[in-house]
């Protein structure tokens, strides 16, 4: 952030400034951040700050940078220590604000829809889809679609409530960033249906592998936000059973 004052509006060299964050709505004074001060010429002053701690701002939320200008030292502490940038101005002190910004949140969990939960293998079209997702602007989701192999340690059949699973599925930890880790994605036998897109459905058949018993499979759709975060829901299922034929 830079702040700047010139032609017109000379600034003495004996002014002080500070930078802030505040909450848009309020003006609440939540942080007075580092702040490096210089005059590159007579009356003009140029104010930086490279500092940027969100550890006391909330998802979701609109802040803005506030720039404080004031006579003196003392006029200056007391507006930076007050509640909000209204109180901060009756005491005489400039205000200046920047546009507002908006801390991004990763999207909230949805659910995910299976049709069928069981089918054969290369023959069973499966229906995927995905809804329920929270964010700050849903229209700009976009889906990724994975199934990975669950495993010997499940025994998985089909209930009245859909797949059940003994002892009851827990989802793994997946790393979805390094190639290196030995719970990457890519080296747990997953199969990626569909690479981020908008779309909440896809459609796939899957394969049985080298099984000649029915192969369990569980879901995992991961959800991107226009400002990049991304959060994922599990489901178990689908199950794939071998084809009785291959034609």
């Amino acid at each position: 952030q830079v702040g700047s004052a010139g032609a017109g509006c000379e600034v003495p060299s004996s002014a002080m400034f500070a930078w802030v964050v505040a909450k848009q709505a309020n003006g609440q004074i939540l942080k007075v951040i580092d702040t490096q001060v210089s005059f590159p010429s007579p009356g003009v002053a140029s104010v930086r700050t490279s500092s940027f701690d969100g550890s006391s701002l909330s998802s979701s939320t609109n802040y803005v940078y506030a720039l404080l200008r004031a006579e003196n030292a003392e006029t200056l502490a007391a507006g930076s220590s007050a509640d909000t940038l209204e109180a901060a101005a009756t005491l005489g002190i400039s205000v200046s604000r920047s546009l507002p910004f908006l801390v991004d949140a990763a999207p909230s969990p949805g659910q995910v829809q299976i049709l069928p939960l069981q089918g054969e293998a290369l023959k069973t079209s499966f229906s995927f889809g995905t809804n329920g997702w929270s964010d700050e602007d849903t229209s700009s989701l976009q889906f990724a679609f994975f199934v990975f192999p669950l495993g010997d340690g499940y025994t998985v059949s089909v209930g009245a409530n859909g797949l059940e699973s003994s002892p009851a599925f827990q989802p793994p930890e997946i790393d979805w960033n390094d190639a290196t880790s030995a719970r990457f994605w890519g080296k747990m036998d997953a199969l990626m249906i569909r690479s981020f897109g908008t779309s909440p459905n896809v459609i796939s058949k899957l394969s049985s592998g080298s099984s000649s018993s029915s192969y369990a499979f569980f879901t995992v759709v991961r959800a991107r936000d226009a400002s990049g975060g991304v959060a994922e829901t599990t489901v178990l299922g689908p199950v794939v059973t071998p084809p009785a034929d291959v034609s």
